[in-house]
């Protein structure tokens, strides 16, 4: 029988003494997956970090013990736990240090002793990005950067959490059979992910750490008929040393409608939206805009003013109620998992009055009875008057959109 690569049995483990989890016990051997599930703020993070060692870091505890190749975690040096364990968190830009693609990813295999094949970085949809300063980079690249050193520097335990949010359809495919042949070889892998189905042909044994209530049911939107409020002419784009990420782009957004903006993985779209939320001036061409728009990032923690969600939502208990943050509203904002940061951004967006709401993957990281939540209120904006601009890998706001505008290169088409 294969060995196990890890053991663990968490006691308990939570926050200002506070349990999140507790009794959570698993064993993963060679060649296994451990697909852990559950809705979102269940403590699926939390477990990862308890396992990891690296809870207490971030201001939490953990009871318990940990057991990496037989050894108790707390013997092995930070040395041997960076050649052993690959972790990809679920915020994949607070995984990369190196100013350039290439100085990331070359540093992260030089302290797993290993050689730096930059040519590997093809296999990951990163083949001509090696110069590209990482500040550029789109969420959906971070987490390709973060696979590819996860992999390639030979360790024996990847640890994901929700690893493919922010990846393109492609690239789901081609990071499945990368775990699977890392099992193959005798690595174990844990995988946190709201899409069980997905890895459940890999994967031997499913941990659920608190069930997922039925999702609500998603309204079918209306049309968009109102006037034009955003409107991007003939746009170019580029940042500081970097090559052309916008290229020409010129598409219009009206009152009264989700415009879907899709496209690959750094095809510019997270680009485009700071163009039209004013965030960023296009280098040539125009955007004129009628109304007050306001941005939700990938990353909702750079979006937030205040330290808990009452506050940031300004008191707001209908629209608290409306997307599933009651419970939320006097926790910090920055002990909230993903998916509830990204509720209370966007609910944050609406309460202060912005009539244009142009939000980066609203979904990503988010259980079924979440995303529904926040794909009815984002519809209930709309049919209220506001216009919603969200770029998104997601078929579930594809199949809600009022139209569907595709970058590929930076260029844009609209349907």
């Amino acid at each position: 029988m294969p060995r196990p690569v890890i053991r663990a049995r968490i006691e308990e483990a939570g926050y200002r003494g506070r349990p999140v989890i507790k009794d959570v016990f698993f064993e993963v051997r060679q060649g296994e997956v451990l697909l852990i599930t559950g809705r979102s703020g269940c403590g699926k993070t939390t477990l990862l970090r308890s396992v990891l060692g690296i809870i207490n870091v971030l201001g939490g505890y953990a009871k318990g013990y940990v057991e990496l190749l037989g050894r108790a975690l707390s013997d092995l040096s930070p040395g041997e736990l960076a050649s052993l364990i690959s972790y990809i968190p679920q915020e994949p830009w607070l995984g990369v240090i190196g100013h350039t693609v290439e100085a990331d990813y070359c540093h992260a295999l030089s302290v797993a002793g290993k050689k730096c094949v930059i040519e590997r970085l093809r296999r990951y949809g990163l083949g001509e990005s090696g110069d590209h300063v990482t500040y550029g980079l789109s969420a959906g690249q971070y987490q390709r950067l973060l696979w590819a050193e996860a992999v390639d520097k030979g360790s024996v335990l990847l640890i994901l959490d929700e690893p493919l949010a922010y990846s393109d359809k492609g690239f789901r495919y081609v990071a499945r059979k990368i775990v699977k042949e890392f099992v193959e070889r005798g690595g174990a892998a844990i995988i946190v992910d709201h899409d069980p189905g997905f890895w459940r042909d890999i994967a031997a044994d499913e941990l659920r750490l608190c069930p997922i209530p039925r999702a609500p049911s998603v309204r079918r939107p209306k049309q968009g008929s109102g006037e034009v409020v955003v409107e991007v002419r003939g746009a170019w784009f580029r940042y500081p040393g970097g090559e052309w990420v916008v290229k020409g782009a010129s598409l219009t957004a009206r009152r009264g409608e989700l415009l879907l903006i899709s496209g690959p993985n750094g095809a510019g779209k997270s680009t485009l939206l700071k163009l039209m939320a004013g965030v960023l001036r296009p280098s040539r061409g125009s955007v004129v805009v009628s109304g007050k728009p306001i941005i939700v990032p990938e990353n909702p923690l750079t979006y937030f003013t205040h330290p808990t969600v009452r506050e940031e939502i300004l008191g707001n208990e209908d629209i608290a109620e409306r997307f599933g943050i009651t419970q939320l509203l006097d926790k910090p904002l920055a002990r909230l998992s993903s998916g509830e940061r990204r509720r209370a951004a966007i609910a944050s967006a609406i309460t202060r009055g912005h009539d244009i709401i142009i939000v980066d993957e609203p979904t990503a990281g988010l259980d079924p009875w979440s995303c529904a939540a926040v794909l009815n209120v984002l519809l209930s904006a709309v049919e209220e008057g506001h216009t919603v601009i969200a770029a998104a890998h997601d078929e579930r706001v594809a199949e809600v959109a009022s139209r569907v505008c595709t970058v590929d290169g930076g260029a844009v088409s609209c349907g």
